[in-house]
C-alpha cells in the first residue's frame, strides 16, 4: 500500500454503522462519490485485496477517507490467518468456511430500511452487515426473514463491490421483500449477533467455546438429530441447515446434560437395529464433524461429552477409534457378551439383570440380546461370580445337606445367590465357589476342636430338633455370632463337623421369641379375682370371651389363649362373687343375701359356669344408694 498519500475525508460519505465491514464501507464510500470501489481505492493508493483481508493499514486508510472510527472498522472486518485456515473478526474466531468471500446474503427488508434512512445515490444507501458475510447466519434476526443470496460480478483478483451489486438488485427489492420466505424467530441467529457484539450469557454453555466451534457443532448436531446418519449434507437446503442449527443450539446451550439426553435418543434408535454398531451410524453428521476436527483441541469439551456417552451407552468393537481414543476394553456389556463371560444362558442373564435393576428400559422395550446394555462396572462382579457357579443341587451335594438346610443358610444370610433368584425360582439359583468357601469359614469361625463331645454338644440337625427351633433360627444364631460356644469334631471339616451347645440354643430360642399378648386359661385366675379356669370353655361358648392361638416361647408351639381385649371387656361388665367377698370382707353367702335383697341375681348358671358372676354396673348402682349397703344384717 502506498503510504505517501495524505488522506483527508472525502466530501461525501455516510456515518459508519455498528456492524459494517471494511469492504462494505469502502464500497459504499466509492458509490457516494460516483466511483467503483476498486477505482477509488487505486486512486487513493489502497490495495483492494488488503481491505478485503482486513490489513490494518488499509482499513485505517479507508476509515480516514470516510471519517470513521478506524478501531471499530478494523474489529468488524474479517481477517484471515495465514493460509486462510481461520478468520478473526469482532474478537471471535471462525473456521475456513465461516466467512463467505465470493458472495453475500442479505435481508430485503433491511435494504429497504436503509434506502429510506439514508440520502445520496440509491445504491450507496444500503450497507453490508458483518452477519451477512458469516456462513452460519441464515435468517434476519430483526425481520425473521430468510436471507437471500447474491453472487455479485467479480473482476480478476478483486473482491466483489457490494454497492455495485445493490445497483442491480434495488429495482426489484420491493418484490423481493414481498416474496421472501418468513422464518421463525431464531435463537441461533440472535446468539451469533450477540457474540459479534461482544455479549456473553453465563447460562449459555456454548459461550464458553470459540464461535466457530459452537456454530459448527450446533449445525452438525442438529443434522444428526433431524436427518438420517448418512444424509448427503450437500443436498440440504439453506432452510434445512437453518432448522438444524436451531435444533442443535436449543439443546447445546443448556450444556452437557441436555446434549447427553439428545445423544440418548440417537443411541436408542441404534439399539433397535441389527448388526455391528458403528459410531458414525449412531451419532450421524455430528460425529463426523468431531472426527474431522479431532486434532483441534478447541473441540475437546464437545468430544468428551460425546465420547463419554458413547463409551457408556453401546458396546463397540475392540479397536474402534472413539474420537481420538482407541477402545481396548468396553465399558458396557450386553446380555450376549455377559452370558458368554459368565457361562449362563442368555435367558438367565436377562433375569439376573432384571433382578439387579439393570437395563430395565432396554428389556422392557424388547431389545435383542446384543442390544441390551449394562455398565461393566455394575455387572462385572456378578459375571465373575456366575462363572463356575454351582446350581442348588450341586451345592447341596458338595456340602452334604438337604434343600431345607440350604434354604435356611441362604435365608439367614450365610450364602448369597449370585443370580439373585427369588426363593420361588429355586432352579435358577447359582452359588459361587468363593461364596461357598466363605460361608464354611464363617460357619467354623471360632469353633474349638472337640475329641469327645458331651451329650449336650451336638450337630446342627440334633440341636435344631432338641431346641424345637427351625433351621433358619439355628443358622441365624451361627451367622449373626450369637453363640458363645461352637465346637468342631476333631479331624473333620464341613457342615456336619460343627457342634453346638444345645442348652444355649434353647435359651436363645426362648429369649428371641416375642412375648405373648393373649392370656393362658390358668393366667385368667390372676387377672380376674375369684375366677376359675374351668369357666373358660363355657364363657367362650356364650361369646363372653374370645379364644385365639399364639406361639408360646416355652412350649415352642401354638397354644390356646384368651385375647386380652375380651378379658378387659369382660372385667368391665362383670364382677365375681369372690371379688366382692374379698373387697368387702364378707362370706359369699352374705354377698348373695345382700344382692338378693335388692333383686340382683347372678348372670350365668353357676353350676354350669362354675363361677358366680354379677352385672358390675347393677351392683355399683345399688351400692351408691345406701352408704351401709355392704353391712350384713342377719
Amino acid at each position: 500500500m502506498n503510504t505517501h498519500f495524505v488522506r483527508r475525508p472525502l466530501r461525501y460519505h455516510h456515518r459508519l454503522q455498528a456492524r459494517e465491514t471494511g469492504l462494505g464501507f469502502a464500497s459504499r464510500l466509492a458509490a457516494m462519490n460516483g466511483r467503483h470501489m476498486v477505482e477509488l481505492l487505486q486512486h487513493m493508493g489502497v490495495r483492494t485485496l488488503d481491505v478485503n483481508d482486513g490489513v490494518e493499514d488499509a482499513i485505517r486508510a479507508v476509515a480516514a477517507l470516510g471519517d470513521a472510527d478506524a478501531k471499530q472498522l478494523i474489529t468488524m472486518t474479517p481477517r484471515p490467518s495465514e493460509g486462510e485456515r481461520e478468520y478473526h473478526v469482532a474478537g471471535e474466531v471462525l473456521g475456513p468456511l465461516g466467512i463467505n468471500r465470493t458472495f453475500f446474503r442479505y435481508c430485503p427488508h433491511c435494504v429497504l430500511e436503509d434506502v429510506h434512512q439514508f440520502e445520496g445515490p440509491l445504491h450507496a444507501r444500503p450497507w453490508l452487515r458483518l452477519e451477512w458475510t458469516i456462513s452460519h447466519y441464515r435468517a434476519c434476526h430483526l425481520h425473521h426473514t430468510e436471507l437471500l443470496e447474491c453472487k455479485p460480478v467479480r473482476r480478476h483478483s478483486q473482491p466483489y463491490d457490494f454497492s455495485e451489486a445493490m445497483m442491480t438488485l434495488l429495482p426489484n427489492m420491493d418484490r423481493l421483500a414481498t416474496t421472501a420466505f418468513a422464518s421463525k424467530p431464531s435463537g441461533f441467529d440472535e446468539w451469533i449477533i450477540a457474540r459479534i457484539e461482544g455479549a456473553r450469557d453465563p447460562d449459555n454453555w456454548l459461550d464458553a467455546l470459540p464461535l466457530y466451534v459452537a456454530a459448527q457443532w450446533c449445525e452438525a448436531f442438529g443434522v444428526s438429530l433431524l436427518h438420517p446418519a448418512k444424509v448427503q449434507t450437500s443436498r440440504l437446503t439453506e432452510v434445512e441447515w437453518a432448522a438444524a442449527a436451531e435444533e442443535g443450539f436449543s439443546i447445546s446451550r443448556r450444556g452437557a446434560t441436555a446434549i447427553d439426553a439428545a445423544l440418548q435418543r440417537l443411541t436408542l434408535a441404534e439399539k433397535r437395529t441389527r448388526g455391528i454398531v458403528g459410531p458414525r451410524d449412531t451419532y450421524g453428521y455430528g460425529f463426523h464433524l468431531l472426527q474431522k476436527t479431532v486434532t483441534d483441541p478447541a473441540f475437546e469439551p464437545i468430544r468428551k461429552i460425546v465420547r463419554d456417552h458413547a463409551m457408556q451407552a453401546l458396546p463397540w468393537k475392540i479397536g474402534t477409534d472413539m474420537l481420538g481414543v482407541t477402545i481396548e476394553e468396553n465399558q458396557v456389556l450386553t446380555v450376549q457378551t455377559a452370558s458368554l463371560a459368565s457361562g449362563v444362558d442368555r435367558k438367565t442373564m436377562r433375569n439376573v439383570l432384571k433382578r439387579n435393576g439393570l437395563a430395565l428400559q432396554d428389556i422392557e422395550d424388547g431389545l435383542r440380546d446384543h442390544r441390551v446394555v449394562v455398565s461393566t462396572r455394575d455387572i462385572e462382579g456378578t459375571v465373575r461370580k456366575l462363572k463356575g457357579a454351582l446350581t442348588a443341587p450341586q451345592t447341596m451335594e458338595l456340602l452334604g445337606i438337604d434343600r431345607r438346610q440350604l434354604d435356611a443358610i441362604v435365608e439367614a444370610g450365610g450364602l448369597a445367590d449370585a443370580s439373585g433368584a427369588p426363593p420361588d425360582h429355586w432352579g435358577q439359583a447359582r452359588y459361587a465357589p468363593e461364596d461357598i468357601e466363605l460361608m464354611l469359614v464363617r460357619l467354623m469361625d471360632g469353633a474349638v476342636e472337640v475329641e469327645a463331645p458331651t451329650k449336650r454338644q451336638v450337630g446342627i440337625p440334633r440341636a435344631r430338633h432338641v431346641s424345637l427351633a427351625s433351621n433358619t433360627e439355628i443358622m441365624r444364631f451361627i451367622f449373626e455370632r450369637r453363640l458363645t460356644w461352637k465346637g468342631r469334631l476333631a479331624g473333620q471339616t464341613g457342615f456336619h463337623a460343627l457342634l453346638l451347645d444345645v442348652d444355649e440354643c434353647i435359651e436363645l430360642i426362648r429369649a428371641s421369641a416375642p412375648p405373648m399378648d393373649g392370656l393362658l386359661f390358668i393366667e385368667l385366675e390372676r387377672e380376674i379375682i375369684g375366677f376359675n379356669k374351668n369357666a373358660v370353655p363355657h364363657l367362650v361358648r356364650l361369646k363372653k370371651l374370645d379364644k385365639d392361638e399364639e406361639y408360646s416361647p416355652s412350649a415352642r408351639r401354638l397354644v390356646p389363649v384368651i385375647t386380652r381385649a375380651s378379658v378387659d371387656e369382660f372385667r368391665r361388665k362383670y364382677v365375681t362373687a369372690g371379688e366382692l367377698c374379698q373387697v368387702h370382707g364378707l362370706h359369699h353367702k352374705q354377698v348373695r343375701s345382700i344382692l338378693d335383697s335388692v333383686g340382683i341375681k347372678e348372670e350365668f348358671d353357676a353350676k354350669t359356669v362354675k363361677v358366680t358372676f354379677y352385672d358390675r354396673q347393677k351392683v355399683e348402682a345399688a351400692a351408691t344408694k345406701r352408704r351401709d349397703f355392704w353391712v350384713y344384717r342377719k
